[in-house]
């Protein structure tokens, strides 16, 4: 169902749809509501309508209303609500405005599902409602003003992301158990064949390094994977209740990824406080957090490049910065390079893109213990900086 578009000369046809504001019952001034607002209330794409006294009787619907319901607005002013709309009886909604008429209170609802005729030929749509008690002049409750919003194709695409979501970690997930065995078949034979270098010719030896490189590399992906889909899965390698001392988790990311960061060529300053910064949380899943920021930085940093890893307290709990002057970023990257699969292909050496799973992993860890990352660059050739931020104990 789509909402109202006002039609070319609607407000012509306007006394045939609608109840003129001036006269409301109920103590409402003989005012009313200016001529200006009506019309905006009245031509507005929102489903609009008040409802009087506690039968909640049509004293004004908008043309979008009568229009959703089928009758004229002139037929449909003076008849209770739930005469009208019997087919909305019995989801709670009688119950709702008789509460308003209790607390005197708004009602605001988000998504709300609303099923529309009987069964079995009963749809159903889902709004955004906003239910505004209305008084008279002497402050005594009149009625209720009910607006809402069809978000029915709002909820379906929200569904159909939530699902397309959860498909994709049930993927991940059946893809790194199918994917192991057969690589570490692999990876087995061919480290039983690297330990007999005289038992092999020449071309075969070669052979058998290459397989077994490109091997380890197909391992170490699945491993990524495979950490990505546990940590959306909610699944952590250690209880998030433990503590964690974040200098020994710089200090280990270090270590795994000097190998790299020697081979690059670059320099590597690290900066931390002297008291322990402590957090509850999965060590583990910090390190390969950690870990993948550093290989990001020494990927997409020319060899010979400058990289800094700061820890430091804030307010809000501890940051850990990992900046470098490599290709940077573009501001549109800055926040979809988090995306899973997503890689910046400029300026890059396709042989160091890998999957984009890296940065994925980075922000579900990092959304896994309470904290963020985030991605800052003042443009592409300009380097760029990854802070991450997580609540630590003691915040």
């Amino acid at each position: 169902m789509s909402q109202h578009q006002p039609r070319p000369g609607g407000a012509a046809r306007s006394s045939e749809r609608a109840c003129a504001l001036p006269s409301l019952p109920a103590g409402i001034p003989a005012a009313g509501i200016p001529a200006v607002l009506e019309q905006c209330l009245r031509h507005a794409p929102a489903f609009i309508a008040l409802v009087m006294g506690r039968q909640h009787v049509f004293a004004f619907v908008n043309d979008a209303y009568a229009e959703w319901i089928g009758q004229p607005a002139s037929e449909l002013c003076g008849r209770p609500a739930f005469d009208v709309l019997s087919g909305v009886r019995g989801q709670g909604f009688e119950e709702l405005l008789d509460r308003l008429w209790t607390t005197r209170e708004p009602y605001v609802g988000r998504g709300v599902a609303v099923r529309i005729g009987t069964r079995p030929d009963a749809r159903e749509l889902f709004a955004d409602l906003v239910f505004q008690p209305v008084f008279d002049e002497r402050g005594d409750m009149a009625g209720i003003f009910l607006q809402w919003h069809d978000v029915t194709e709002r909820h379906r695409l929200g569904e159909a992301q939530r699902l397309a979501a959860q498909n994709q970690d049930v993927f991940l997930t059946k893809l790194v158990h199918e994917l192991r065995t057969p690589v570490a078949a692999i990876r087995g034979a061919m480290e039983v064949l690297a330990r007999r270098p005289g038992q092999v010719s020449g071309p075969v030896e070669r052979m058998v390094r290459i397989v077994r490189h490109q091997a380890g590399s197909i391992g170490s992906l699945i491993d990524e994977l495979a950490d990505l889909a546990s940590v959306k899965l909610g699944r952590s390698a250690a209880p998030m209740t433990d503590c964690v001392v974040l200098q020994d988790v710089v200090r280990h990311a270090v270590e795994a990824c000097t190998p790299l960061l020697d081979a690059r060529g670059h320099a590597l300053r690290v900066l931390m406080p002297e008291p322990d910064v402590v957090l509850q949380g999965d060590a583990l899943r910090l390190d390969r957090a950690l870990c993948n920021l550093l290989t990001n930085a020494a990927k997409y940093t020319a060899p010979g490049g400058r990289i800094e890893v700061q820890l430091s307290c804030a307010r809000q709990g501890a940051v850990i910065c990992v900046s470098d002057n490599g290709i940077g970023l573009a501001r549109p990257s800055l926040e979809r390079i988090f995306d899973l699969f997503h890689q910046e292909e400029a300026g890059t050496d396709a042989r160091q893109g890998g999957l984009g799973i890296g940065l994925a992993l980075v922000r579900q860890i990092a959304q896994a213990h309470g904290g963020s990352v985030q991605a800052h660059s003042d443009g592409p050739g300009r380097g760029a900086s990854f802070v991450l931020k997580l609540p630590t104990a003691r915040s």
